[in-house]
């Protein structure tokens, strides 16, 4: 009986070490958990901006519709967000600024749709730049002063008479012009832009929960195993004890493999219990992350007073 109660002990303690393994593993799967979480929030916070730069573009207020959507493509860098930015720096008057986000556009995606368009209007602002180069005089470039002294005096020959003055014709006023149906230069707009097969977000967390859940179940399945072993090496004593026999050697090998048995038994009950929950729990998450609506990228036309625009629009 001494015995049994000396196993009994042994495996007090071995629970206590299971319950903070299985906390352990708790807290590791709450770890592998927070990248999730910290991408909703990216995620969310990019849709605030977007919908702000969108607001602002639609206004005519393209200077303060760039710094929302760098804002969106700081939270998430969608590279459609990086052709909002050159159109909304285009519109600004901002030509470097568009040059450089039209550039990393073409090089994020380079099978763009509107590839043909963005090369034309890359052209035409390179184009722009070098006017605007050209008519600055450079910093180190200064108006050469006067002459000093007086200048020569030159006879200035008399001005020639006036003609004489005419009443002109009356003039007869053309009809109005029809106004013309759109503006002058506005091209059909690009198709939609397709934009390539979203990742799956929960492949990651279920393939991890499906591995947690095997590690479980394989835990529980020892754990049956040790304790039935536990309890035949007790059986074992206890039945020595009645029949009077000595603690002999083989008794003692005995206890000893009883008392290694049941602490098996209960830290593989431990971790097969918490590998079990940590299992169904990421393949759950796994599994509504893919229900969310994925994201996409269409190219929609804006007609602004005397031009044809479009932006990207993006869905978080």
């Amino acid at each position: 009986m001494l015995t049994r109660h000396r196993l009994v002990g042994q495996g007090t303690v071995a629970f206590g070490f299971a319950v903070a393994l299985a906390l352990a593993i708790g807290c590791l799967a709450g770890i592998l958990l927070l990248p999730g979480v910290a991408r909703a929030e990216d995620t969310a916070a990019a849709r605030e901006h977007y919908q702000k730069g969108t607001a602002f573009y639609d206004l005519g207020r393209y200077q303060d519709a760039a710094k929302e959507f760098e804002a969106a493509y700081e939270a998430k860098n969608d590279p459609a967000l990086l052709y909002n930015l050159a159109q909304s720096h285009r519109l600004a008057g901002n030509t470097e600024q568009a040059l450089h986000f039209y550039r990393t556009y073409l090089r994020r995606v380079p099978k763009a749709a509107n590839r043909s368009e963005i090369e034309e209007r890359i052209m035409a602002l390179e184009k722009l730049l070098d006017v605007k180069k050209g008519t600055q005089i450079p910093p180190n470039q200064t108006i050469p002063p006067a002459a000093t002294g007086t200048p020569p005096t030159v006879d200035t020959p008399p001005a020639p008479p006036a003609p004489p003055v005419s009443t002109p014709p009356p003039i007869t006023p053309l009809p109005p012009a029809q106004p013309p149906s759109a503006p002058i230069g506005m091209q059909p707009p690009p198709p939609p832009m397709t934009p390539p097969p979203a990742a799956d977000p929960g492949s990651s967390r279920r393939t991890f929960g499906l591995v947690a859940s095997g590690v479980g179940a394989v835990g529980i399945v020892a754990a049956i195993i040790f304790g039935q072993g536990a309890k035949s090496a007790a059986k074992e004593i206890t039945d020595a004890g009645n029949n009077g026999k000595a603690f002999t050697q083989a008794l003692q090998d005995v206890e000893s493999r009883g008392k290694r048995d049941q602490t098996l038994e209960f830290v593989s009950l431990g971790i097969g219990v918490a590998a079990l929950a940590a299992g169904g729990y990421l393949y759950w998450s796994g599994s509504t992350a893919t229900e969310s609506p994925r994201g996409g990228v269409a190219l929609v036309p804006s007609v602004l007073p005397g031009m044809a625009s479009a932006t990207l629009k993006v869905t978080f």
